[in-house]
């Protein structure tokens, strides 16, 4: 029996080195746009099939002046074209769940306003998220009946989504040399 629980927790460890690896891989080789340059953002779903008709505005469209391009970190080629003006920019505060964003000009004003509206989670999707995090505290043994400090790493990394649940690989290693490697299912708020 012993030797069978060996056998699982290796293949257990070896399933987290290998996820942990991955997840070091994927961070390291696609990096996030994070404080880089703009990127051209894609159409929502709900435009793909869309008609596109010429519509006149009546009023000029109101643009923003300056060195607006330049400090929203526009591609070099949109900043250098005059012809290319900034109507809009909104700042999406981070979430879990995706967002589209709709900007509508008003043909009569020639106003211009971007509305951010939170969509309902996949029914499944393939999650691509990792977590990992250092604790300090302490920890209790019912066993011995007393509580010791320890540091703790945890690494998580979620791989599907049903709905609000995220189920992926997680591990945590302890500085008493405990450790716990498994599967698991979260919800997050």
């Amino acid at each position: 029996m012993e030797t069978k629980i060996k056998w699982i927790i290796g293949a257990l460890l070896v399933v987290s080195v290998a996820g942990a690896g991955y997840v070091l891989y994927d961070v390291l080789r696609a990096p996030r746009p994070v404080g880089g340059d703009s990127v051209l953002a894609e159409p929502a779903p709900v435009l793909r099939r869309a008609p596109v008709v010429p519509v006149q505005i009546k009023k000029p469209v109101k643009t923003f002046q300056g060195k607006t391009k330049a400090n929203l970190k526009l591609p070099a080629a949109v900043v250098a074209d005059e012809t290319q003006q900034v109507i809009a920019a909104t700042q999406v505060k981070a979430n879990l769940r995706p967002q589209t964003v709709s900007t509508v000009a008003n043909t009569e004003t020639g106003a211009v306003e971007s509305y951010v509206k939170t969509d309902p989670y996949p029914w499944f999707a393939i999650e691509g998220r990792g977590e990992a995090k250092i604790a300090y505290g302490y920890k209790y043994s019912h066993t011995l009946g007393v509580a010791a400090p320890v540091a703790r790493l945890h690494l998580s990394y979620d791989v599907i989504r049903v709905k609000a649940l995220t189920a992926g690989i997680m591990g945590t290693f302890d500085s008493d040399r405990d450790a716990f490697v498994g599967v698991g299912i979260s919800y997050k708020w």
